[in-house]
């Protein structure tokens, strides 16, 4: 493989004056490639002679002199030597080889170029492949980060499960509640309806209370009279006398205890203890009315068959 120098800018203006002092160019009316003209350019064609002159790559050469700005090709001509400025020409000779014998940092044989190109390529792929793994690694943390996401998704989604589990079990608590408060209602009627029956019994107990209170003095009064007639001989020889109580004490009292059995709360209110002490008087002595009062023992027959 030639190794060809690699002009820089400069020197492929210096080329392209030699050039122009040498040859000019003639249109082709053939739509013909130039790269398939090529083979047919002999040793002495301007682009082989410059690169073997100045070791240039001859495709290069093309590229730069030849290669027009329209399709159409161009055939290259050799001007007469009388069209020529020798000296010129050997100036710009000379003038191209000193600049391309100097070292210059943008002057690389083709081997360093191809050197540099892989390092560059090299560069390149190392940076592809940091970037791919830094790419690499984003992703694996959005993945953990979609996961962890994922995870406070099913925590929330567990917590709003119990949120609906807490507010059922309220809406429970509220339905009962609102229950117990209709049966606490229900109750306050009852014990309304039972104040206005203990008041009602209350009055018709003040009333029977008088009605055995008067009676009970002129039972007594009666009894100790017909005592005083009849068993006036014989004072030391009674036993007892037995008075029945009246029947509607009698019913006042049933219908105070079936309403203490039925509403044993009544008890604790302020209108049984306010008559609490008439109410037991009166279940006490129901059924029997003592009278202290004796009979004789003799005149036990004749007394009972008076009354």
């Amino acid at each position: 493989m030639n190794e060809y120098r690699c002009p820089s800018r400069e020197d492929w203006v210096t080329l392209a004056n030699i050039f122009s002092l040498e040859y000019e160019s003639c249109s082709i009316n053939e739509n013909k490639d130039y790269k398939k003209l090529m083979h047919k350019f002999s040793e002495d064609s301007p682009a082989i002679r410059y690169s073997k002159q100045f070791s240039i790559d001859p495709n290069n050469i093309i590229k730069c002199l030849k290669l027009p700005k329209t399709r159409s090709l161009l055939m290259l001509v050799k001007k007469p030597n009388d069209q020529i400025n020798i000296l010129q020409l050997n100036n710009l000779y000379e003038e191209l080889n000193t600049s391309l014998s100097n070292p210059h940092p943008k002057r690389k044989s083709k081997q360093e170029l191809i050197n540099a190109k892989r390092k560059h390529r090299h560069t390149i792929t190392e940076l592809q492949q940091q970037q791919l793994n830094n790419k690499d690694h984003t992703i694996t943390e959005l993945q953990q980060q979609l996961n962890n996401k994922d995870h406070a998704m099913a925590e929330l989604k567990q917590q709003l499960n119990n949120k609906d589990q807490q507010i059922e079990s309220l809406n429970n608590k509220v339905h009962t509640v609102t229950e117990q408060q209709q049966q606490l209602n229900i109750k306050d009627q009852q014990i309304e309806s039972l104040n206005i029956e203990l008041n009602n019994l209350r009055q018709k107990y003040q009333e029977l209370s008088q009605h055995f209170e008067d009676f009970r003095d002129s039972v007594e009064g009666y009894i100790a009279r017909d005592i005083d007639m009849k068993f006036s001989n014989n004072p030391g020889k009674v036993k007892a006398v037995v008075v029945e109580p009246t029947k509607e004490r009698d019913e006042l009292v049933v219908k105070i205890e079936t309403l203490l059995k039925k509403s044993p709360g009544l008890k604790d209110t302020i209108f049984y203890s306010l008559l609490s002490d008439q109410i037991d008087t009166l279940i006490s002595k129901r059924g029997t009315w003592s009278v202290n009062t004796s009979i004789c023992t003799d005149a036990e027959a004749s007394w009972k068959e008076a009354n």
